[in-house]
């Protein structure tokens, strides 16, 4: 039976703060992979609301979604599910709670559960450490912004 195409709407958070870029590492279905933070839109939620409820998931920390940044312009096909077109929408990301992100450290014993947190420096910054090419659309329209409109 042949399966039916869908749209996978992920939401991801731009964290730029004291000079280094909040990326996640996660493990899914035996891959490892080097993303933006952020998630799956669920049913019924705006994208406002997935993001402020992924980053209370995986962080524990409250967050304001800044101005839309950049939504994904070409066509992606999920690398987990072969019938799905991945769209991104990344948002710059405001808290007071960054500095209590837990880094290198899984919630969980299993692999397929949980992230680890790292702030990258800035300048060492480069699209290419990300795993999807939704990520790294974004992250070239970032690298492409003046430091100083960014508020860093």
């Amino acid at each position: 039976m042949k399966k039916e195409k869908r749209f996978n709407i992920r939401v991801y958070g731009l964290v730029i703060n004291k000079g280094r870029i909040l990326l996640s590492h996660e493990n899914f279905r035996g891959k490892e992979f080097t993303k933006f933070p952020g998630g799956g839109l669920e049913w019924g939620e705006g994208i406002s609301d997935c993001l402020v409820r992924e980053f209370n998931e995986e962080m524990g920390i409250k967050v304001e979604p800044g101005f839309l940044f950049h939504v994904s312009e070409t066509f992606h096909q999920s690398q987990f599910f072969p019938e799905d077109q991945v769209i991104g929408i990344y948002f710059l990301v405001n808290s007071l709670d960054f500095d209590k992100v837990v880094t290198g450290k899984r919630k969980s014993d299993n692999p397929d559960k949980g992230e680890v947190f790292e702030w990258f420096d800035w300048t060492d910054f480069n699209p290419d450490i990300l795993t999807f090419a939704t990520d790294r659309e974004a992250a070239e329209k970032l690298l492409g912004r003046k430091k100083e409109s960014l508020n860093f």
